[in-house]
């Protein structure tokens, strides 16, 4: 059903606006805009390749926690941060 959904979301990229919530890097590495949010407060937002060259950035945080090559899911011991994609 993942895959199914991320291949709707793939086909969709640029015909038409999709909000996406995640907690797997996976499903928002291709986005064009990616806000992370905590407890309802963004706290950074921009490109992934943005993010991930922030220095003390959640999103860089996260990318070094959960390895995009495996799409392992985020370890249990980590903050849960909600990603909406614009």
């Amino acid at each position: 059903m993942k895959q199914h959904i991320q291949d709707s979301v793939d086909v969709l990229q640029g015909e038409v606006r999709v909000v996406i919530i995640a907690h797997r890097l996976s499903t928002v590495k291709n986005a064009d805009r990616i806000c992370v949010l905590d407890q309802g407060q963004a706290l950074e937002a921009g490109s992934c390749h943005e993010l991930r060259s922030r220095e003390n950035g959640q999103f860089r945080e996260m990318v070094e926690m959960q390895s995009l090559q495996n799409y392992r899911p985020i370890l249990e011991s980590a903050k849960e941060v909600n990603w909406i994609i614009l």
